[in-house]
């Protein structure tokens, strides 16, 4: 991760030394925080045994899909799937079943192994060109702890692989020295091209990035990099873009429009400090609000009075143009904004660097005072929420729903948007395929029992699917067809649940066929009735 080299060899000689590579220390603290968040989110992946929230049950549900697909040997298959979104990350998580068996927790294994080192070697690289590798690894912790970012890494989500594959683009492209340099301008396009497979809206986060770097220190002047950073993103991204074009204007904004206050009208002032209320409320909380505020207020400052380092002017516009993007599309959730991660970590570290010692000293404490309290909320669910009033009576919270309140400040919480600590439920798909293993071909559940999380049907459909069996659409619960499983959340029956889910809640099987009042429960993990 760093820009150290070791020394080069004589001509002709070669080196048996198994030595560690010659990295500065910030490289190896880099290295060192991002394993830990590996090993911290694949332990959270071991203990929760919740079922998946709509948006991840959705994802979950097109990778599954994907694992049919290769697993039947069609390799190009992806890229004609109707979906959404582009394949990748549903790709990721399909090769993850493939290797880890078909459960929710295999795929988000495999996207934390394969884009959370992506996150932290952008993040650091581009801290280190434009600080040094001290404000690389700085970068690199912002990043891995924001809170939004420690949730995002607990489910399959779409949002923190784009936020991954954006801050190595970024890096590359300023690392292409305004595409003089021909083969990063290459590998710039390519890591380009890989985010715009992992969501679309990554080309808002990186076009005012590109255009800057091109149009500040005569950088158009540079075609033929220019050319082979078009050509790789092309090359990566466009036959899934060319096989879909007739029905991009589709996207996941159409499902956010039944939420109050994620469609703010564009030309008001709601809308204008929308993000702003999302990372502080949403994102990353007020401590480390603060530290990027500081950043970024540090780095603006410098940058009009010509004594900004280099790179800074370029991180700074590609910012605030990717803001004004997001703020342009009619829908607003606080996960869209989760891609911009790479310039606040970068602008919001790099000032530290340049204090005293003292000044230095005090401000890396309450960095890691504030990365510490959010692993323990995001991560353990330790406590509750520390928050600010602005207002005598505070509405509902609607932060779980991906809007951030704007009657306080959180200074804590335990929860910022869809899961902290591990839910410590009965294994929910183990009684699935002790179901299927009895005979039972599909299930079904009583819509009205459903909630946003503990027991919502996007999670019960994929594990069902997961378990080998349908879900019936329809159905009379009081003659259901024979061999269909009728699930009962918080009943009244005599005999003990088949599970507890983590929230609490009771979930009780009956077998289909004539139903009353009275028809025994039936739990194939406790034997029979």
């Amino acid at each position: 991760m760093s820009e150290d080299r070791g020394t080069a060899l004589a001509p002709g000689r070669r080196s048996l030394s198994l030595a560690a590579p010659r990295w500065s220390a910030a490289a190896w603290s880099a290295i060192a925080l991002t394993a830990a968040s590996i090993a911290l989110s694949c332990w959270w992946l071991a203990e929760d045994r919740g079922i998946p929230g709509m948006e991840p049950g959705t994802i979950l549900t097109d990778a599954l899909a994907t694992h049919a697909t290769l697993a039947r040997g069609d390799l190009l298959g992806p890229l004609s799937e109707v979906a959404i979104h582009p394949p990748l990350v549903r790709v990721v998580g399909a090769i993850g079943m493939l290797i880890g068996g078909v459960n929710v927790t295999a795929p988000v294994i495999a996207e934390v192994l394969v884009f959370m080192p992506l996150l932290a070697l952008g993040c650091y690289r581009a801290g280190a060109l434009v600080g040094g590798p001290r404000a690389g690894a700085l970068a690199t912790a912002f990043a891995l702890g924001t809170p939004l970012m420690v949730e995002s890494f607990h489910v399959l989500m779409l949002d923190a692989p784009e936020a991954a594959l954006v801050a190595v683009s970024a890096w590359l492209v300023l690392a292409s020295d305004r595409f003089s340099d021909e083969r990063r301008s290459l590998l710039a396009g390519l890591a380009v091209g890989l985010a715009l497979l992992a969501k679309q809206q990554s080309a808002l986060c990186l076009a005012g990035l590109v255009v800057v770097v091109i149009l500040r220190g005569h950088g158009w002047r540079n075609r033929r990099g220019i050319l082979r950073f078009a050509l790789g993103a092309l090359v990566v991204a466009g036959p899934w873009y060319a096989i879909h074009l007739h029905h991009l204007g589709v996207n996941e904004a159409l499902v956010g429009t039944s939420v109050p206050g994620t469609d703010p009208p564009t030309l008001s002032l709601t809308n204008l400090g929308w993000y702003v209320w999302a990372a502080l409320n949403g994102e990353l909380l007020a401590p480390l609000f603060v530290l990027a505020a500081i950043g970024i207020a540090t780095a603006t400052v410098r940058t009009l009075r010509g004594r900004a380092g280099p790179w800074v002017p370029e991180l700074l516009c590609g910012m605030l143009l990717a803001w004004i993007a997001l703020l342009a599309t009619p829908i607003h959730v606080v996960r869209y904004q989760l891609p911009l991660i790479v310039y606040l970590a970068v602008l919001g570290t790099i000032w530290i660097v340049k204090l005293g010692p003292l000044g230095r000293s005090v401000a890396v404490a309450s960095l890691a005072l504030a990365l510490a309290a959010s692993v323990l909320g995001s991560t353990f669910g330790v406590g509750g929420e520390v928050r600010v009033p602005l207002v005598r009576r505070l509405p509902t919270d609607r932060t779980v729903l991906g809007v951030a309140p704007t009657d306080q400040i959180v200074l804590y919480s335990n929860r910022v948007f869809q899961l902290s600590g591990p839910r410590r439920g009965d294994d929910f798909l183990a009684l699935l395929r002790a179901l299927h293993r009895r005979g039972i071909e599909q299930v079904t559940w009583l819509p009205w029992q459903q909630e946003l999380y503990d027991f919502n049907h996007y999670g019960i459909d994929v594990m069902i699917a997961m378990a080998g069996m349908g879900t019936l659409p329809s159905f009379d619960p009081q003659h259901m067809p024979p061999g269909t499983a009728l699930l009962l959340r918080d009943g009244t029956h005599r005999s003990p649940p088949c599970v507890r889910l983590a929230g609490g809640h009771a979930v009780w099987v009956v077998i289909g066929g004539a139903r009353t009042d009275a028809t025994p429960a039936f739990c194939p993990t406790r034997g029979g009735a």
